[in-house]
This record gives C-alpha cells, structure tokens and sequence, in this order.
C-alpha cells in the first residue's frame, strides 16, 4: 500500500519527474504507473493492458517517460517490450522482442539502452543465472547487444561523463554477493554518447 489514500501497490522502480514535480513509480505486479506530486497525491498516470509485470522507469530524451515490461510468466523469448508514456499518459509501444527487460536508460546522445534479466530459454528454470544482457536500441530499432552473460543485472545508471553502471547479482544470491559493474563510455560501441568534455 502506498500512501495515506492506500493505493495497493508493488513498486518496484522510481523517477523523478524532468521538472522535478513528481515521482513516478512502476508498479510491478499491476501493469500501472504512479505519479506522486510533492504534496503527497497518489494517482494511477498509466496502465499497460493486461496487468503485465512493470520493471524498470526512465524519462528520455523525448521527456516521454519509458517503461520495461518484464512479461509474465514463463516469459519466453521476445514476449517484454518498452513503452513510452506521453504527458497525458498515453501509452505506445517502442520497442518489442526483447526478453525480461528489467530497465531502460539513455546516454548523452539520447541512444536507449535496455538490460534484461534472462533469456527465457527454458521454462522449468526460468532464472538461470549469467543469462542477463545489456542492448543498444538503435534509431532503426535494430537491437544490439553491448554485453552478455551478466548474472542477475537489475538496475543501471549512466555517469556525466557517459560511463554506465549496472547493479548485477541482483536476485537469488547469497548476502554480500552483490556487484557494481563499470563499462566505460567508450566501450558501449559508439562514442556519440561520450560527452566531449569527458573524452580523453
């Protein structure tokens, strides 16, 4: 529950707003979007059909907000998407086929990187571990993938000077297994996220 009008919830990512007005918070379990302005209001800003499961949440450079749906149960391959989020809430899907994608971020340049948790290969073990992958969502849509082999990757988080940090073993792991992994800048396959000032 979240909230003093309790609103039921399972959130799972938050972002704050490019104005700095409001937090948005993906509700994992029901498919919605949250906003919170900042004297405490709770309302539903969006909802994907079918209450997929929503992950990760992050505002482009569009100022559209976008939306991993991670897919439900046994996600097999390609069944997750992103979605972008007008100011209204209107919902459009930007990119498809991709595979339990956990979370969206985009560098200096505006390029959408997705990371996804596994690859959906085998249904009676849907979470093997070292199956996670970070993409490059091309401007054609083609998808590129940047890394593989990633063990549980979560979260991910780009630097001012374009490097990009992602949280792994993240999930089904022992205390104290948890990792922060740097893959800097110009590594990434393309240098027009680097930004300038940071270049050697």
């Amino acid at each position: 529950m979240i909230g003093p009008n309790a609103i039921p919830a399972n959130p799972y990512a938050m972002v704050v707003a490019p104005d700095a007005r409001a937090l948005y918070i993906a509700d994992g379990a029901a498919g919605r979007v949250l906003r919170v302005t900042l004297d405490g209001h709770i309302d539903v800003f969006a909802e994907v059909p079918k209450l997929v499961p929503l992950t990760g949440l992050a505002f482009g450079p569009d100022r559209k907000l976008y939306l991993t749906e991670f897919g439900g149960l046994p996600h097999s391959p390609g069944s997750g998407a992103i979605w972008t989020a007008d100011p209204s809430g209107k919902l459009e899907i930007v990119a498809s086929g991709l595979t339990m994608p956990i979370d969206v971020g985009f560098d200096a340049a505006g390029t959408m990187y997705v990371l996804e948790f596994g690859d959906g290969r085998n249904p009676a073990r849907p979470y093997p571990a070292h199956r996670g992958r970070l993409l490059r969502i091309e401007q054609n849509g083609t998808q590129v993938v940047v890394r593989e082999g990633l063990n549980y990757p979560t979260a991910m988080v780009f630097s001012e000077a374009g490097d990009l940090f992602l949280a792994v073993t993240g999930a089904f792991t022992r205390r104290q297994q948890g990792m922060i992994l740097k893959i800097p800048c110009g590594m990434l396959g393309t240098q027009e996220g680097c930004p300038r000032q940071f270049m050697q």
